[in-house]
């Protein structure tokens, strides 16, 4: 058996048609206020008979779909240059075996969404490592939850606080706990997530300055009560990694009465905080606010900035975090956050110019009287890479006739044979790949074609391409009257307005 959802018009008497969908089937709902009818048929009958019903305007069958929650719009929002955001959150790395350590209130590791995380219990203040005040939990589940966890295979070692009331001697102590593990491997940057504040303390700026010197990376959350961050610890300390919320829309702005995101120059970076799906002591899901799950995130994308540079210290990793970050995309009260960094913070994802060994729009001169082999190796795991015909928007890319490609165990080889009737000159081609996901990627190169000498190619200051005019005739493009990327257009051109422009 099979059903089929039917519409159909308001027009029509429902009742006269329900008698009539009777006789091919038995009607399983009648939903009056959309106008739908689902009808229980056999599994040959054909929805033809039933299009010809008269009043009927679509017959669907009713299958299965996957419904697409929203919930992890933080995480699209980190592998998306601007808005609209992306549907889909592909870093390049997940922050594989990289340590970030939690002081908070403990974790519920016993959440589905931590089956498969890899939270450890490394210190707690009473010696009772579960999370009874809940904020740890969802602070984790941002950091390496399997659903909406930013990455997903970094460790947390949880070091508990009390969340309330606590003294500076039992932050010192647990802070003392975290640079005693860290320094069996020194060698080795981690992330201290201090998704707190505290009135400002010179002692507790001195022992997080210790850690930073130790190579830690420190975290913290700016806080929500609309105020100056340098009034705070360890937020307030200019070396650490300050971390303010924004929305879906990259706003920043209050999300309940008297609670906005602090503010100031010691908030380096702004992070997803806003509604944000997280993991609950309750064993199920909540949407929360606060800087505190921005803390979580940046921790997060940090640890895949870890894995990615091996070798490289705290600082250049800091460093590197906020020098990528997307600039002057917040929308703001600049009378209060004029002086906050203007930064949101970004994931490295996988994109066309991360596909291959090679940089995008690389030159590799060829020879007219040879047949040259070019490899090129794939820098995170595709499906499929091919030398093809493509479309991007209105512009079409033919293959050159003398080019030909095959990929194998990640590996590109192009197989480039100028025939004798071409002409010196740079022409550009486009590799188009796919990912697991079957998400699309275009990168662009460039193939110099001499006929005795590279230096041949110094004077061909435009690259050509083979494209097709609007009656399909294959035609030699060098400047496109129409442009999407500054990719489309000539050395020294820049795309404005769909146009190609001289700079």
């Amino acid at each position: 058996m099979k059903t089929f959802n039917i519409a159909y018009s308001s027009d029509i008497s429902a009742t006269t048609l329900l008698e009539t969908l009777s006789t091919h089937g038995t009607v399983l709902y009648h939903l009056e206020g959309v106008h739908v009818v689902g009808l229980e048929v056999e599994d040959d009958f054909s929805a033809e008979t039933l299009e010809s019903v008269e009043g009927v305007i679509l017959v669907e069958l009713d299958a299965e779909t996957t419904v697409t929650s929203h919930a992890e719009w933080h995480q699209f929002r980190l592998v998306t240059d601007a808005l609209p955001m992306k549907q889909k959150y592909n870093p390049i790395t997940e922050g594989t075996n990289s340590v970030v350590y939690l002081m908070d209130s403990g974790v519920d590791d016993t959440h589905p969404e931590f089956n498969g995380s890899n939270i450890q219990h490394l210190y707690s203040f009473n010696g009772d490592s579960s999370d009874v005040a809940g904020h740890g939990t969802l602070v984790a589940s941002v950091i390496n939850g399997q659903t909406v966890g930013v990455s997903k295979n970094a460790v947390i070692k949880s070091v508990k606080i009390p969340f309330g009331l606590a003294t500076t001697g039992q932050l010192l102590t647990a802070f003392n706990a975290v640079l005693e593990d860290h320094l069996v491997t020194s060698n080795v940057v981690k992330v201290v997530n201090c998704s707190w504040s505290v009135p400002k303390s010179a002692l507790l700026d001195s022992k997080v300055t210790e850690l930073q010197n130790a190579g830690l990376v420190v975290v913290a959350a700016a806080g929500n009560t609309g105020v100056a961050a340098d009034t705070l610890s360890p937020v307030g300390l200019n070396t650490v990694i300050g971390v303010g919320a924004s929305d879906a829309y990259d706003r920043v702005v209050s999300w309940a009465m008297g609670l906005s995101s602090n503010y100031g120059p010691e908030v380096d970076i702004t992070a997803p905080g806003i509604d944000v799906t997280v993991a609950s002591i309750s064993g199920d899901y909540a949407t929360s606010s606060g800087t505190s799950i921005s803390a979580g995130i940046v921790s997060g994308v940090l640890a895949q900035y870890i894995e990615q540079n091996p070798g490289r210290d705290a600082e250049t990793l800091k460093d590197m975090l906020l020098e990528y970050a997307a600039e002057d995309m917040l929308f703001r009260n600049e009378t209060i956050y004029g002086t906050t960094p203007n930064r949101l913070v970004k994931a490295v994802y996988i994109s066309s110019p991360k596909i291959w060994n090679h940089n995008i729009f690389t030159m590799f001169p060829v020879n007219k009287q040879e047949i040259t082999t070019l490899s090129f190796t794939t820098t995170t795991p595709l499906a499929t890479a091919e030398y093809a015909d493509c479309q991007i928007q209105s512009n079409f890319f033919k293959k050159l006739p003398w080019v030909s490609g095959s990929f194998a165990d990640g590996v590109l080889t192009l197989t480039v044979a100028p025939t004798e009737d071409v002409v010196v000159g740079k022409y550009t081609i486009q590799i188009t790949s796919t990912d697991a996901q079957d998400e699309k990627y275009f990168t662009q190169y460039v193939l110099g074609v001499y006929e005795n000498d590279p230096a041949e190619l110094e004077s061909v200051e435009i690259e050509k391409y083979l494209t097709v005019d609007e009656d399909n005739n294959t035609i030699l493009r060098v400047t496109p009257a129409q442009c999407y990327y500054n990719a489309d257009c000539g050395k020294n051109q820049v795309c404005f307005g769909g146009s190609c422009t001289d700079t």
